[in-house]
């Protein structure tokens, strides 16, 4: 089946000393529809020397109807340093909700983190 919906997780976020940025929560695959359990993450860090991308993408799910802070929880982890990439990987899971977490944000510039199902 062709993946017809695309979320932002995490617009371009250059490092500006914060060492914790959290996405906004968006619809999972299970928000629509119930028995939809695949997302698609596909992140883009980095780009020339200098904006080269350190810390950890985190993506959090939660099950809540309307999440609270403790309603989440981590289901991929991806710890990068002085990384330019772009990649991707498959989630399974029947998540309402879905968001992304950097942690030990120390430098460069995340272009994008984005959902899809």
């Amino acid at each position: 089946m062709a993946q017809a919906t695309t979320l932002t997780l995490l617009p371009q976020t250059a490092f500006n000393a914060v060492a914790t940025v959290t996405g906004n929560a968006q619809p999972a695959a299970a928000y629509y529809l119930a028995y939809q359990d695949l997302q698609t993450i596909t992140w883009n860090v980095g780009g020339s020397v200098a904006n080269q991308f350190s810390g950890t993408i985190t993506i959090q799910a939660s099950l809540a109807d309307t999440p609270g802070d403790s309603d989440w929880f981590s289901v991929f982890n991806l710890p990068l340093t002085n990384a330019s990439q772009s990649s991707f990987t498959n989630i399974q899971g029947n998540f309402i909700w879905i968001r992304a977490l950097i942690t030990g944000f120390s430098q460069g510039v995340i272009n994008s983190i984005k959902a899809s199902y």
